[in-house]
């Protein structure tokens, strides 16, 4: 997965990069990312819960061979913010 869209080097949405988490590392970089647009308020409250609820979906499956990956983005990104 990549931050970046490869035609016009635009960000790709949090919607899509949730929707497509496949590593350790893509959903890292997407709960860093989620966390800096709720930080920052740029996500309406009902579009965050239904990113952030896709995202952890994602990350179940991401992760379900490297469970320490998957508690170090939960300790790292999702409990500082809950």
């Amino acid at each position: 997965m990549s931050a970046v869209g490869d035609e016009q080097q635009k960000p790709v949405p949090l919607w899509v990069m949730a929707e497509s988490l496949s590593s350790p590392a893509d959903a890292d970089v997407f709960f860093h990312k989620f966390v800096q647009a709720w930080a920052n308020q740029e996500l309406a409250e009902g579009h965050a819960r239904a990113v952030f609820n896709t995202g952890l979906q994602a990350l179940v499956s991401a992760t379900q061979n490297d469970p320490k990956a998957a508690g170090e983005i939960i300790i790292r990104h999702i409990l500082p913010i809950c």
